[in-house]
């Protein structure tokens, strides 16, 4: 209805504090849901369009956390750091070719 997709912009962040010990399962499911899950889904979503288009950008958002881990936030650091991979892998398929254009 508006046309074709330009720029993607994959950015969400929550946060549950505590120590590895203390945080449940389900603290570390909403965390990786939210901050690496949505980015996956985005790419995936959002790629295939792009490649269609024959041009267009994903931008990824990521914190220092993916840089760099902090006690007491193990789901984002560890969602974080997997948003970082994703993009380095995603920039690094595209650079050599491994997605055909469809």
């Amino acid at each position: 209805a508006f046309g074709k997709v330009n720029v993607v912009h994959n950015n969400a962040g929550v946060v549950r504090a505590g120590t590895l010990e203390e945080l449940t399962l389900e603290d570390w499911q909403w965390v990786l849901g939210v901050d690496l899950w949505s980015v996956i889904y985005g790419v995936k979503i959002f790629l295939p369009l792009l490649k269609r288009a024959g041009e267009g950008h994903i931008i990824n958002t990521s914190s220092s956390a993916g840089l760099q881990a902090t006690a007491n936030i193990g789901p984002y650091n560890v969602a974080k750091f997997g948003v970082v991979g994703l993009t380095e892998t995603l920039r690094l398929e595209l650079k050599i070719g491994l997605f055909q254009r469809q």
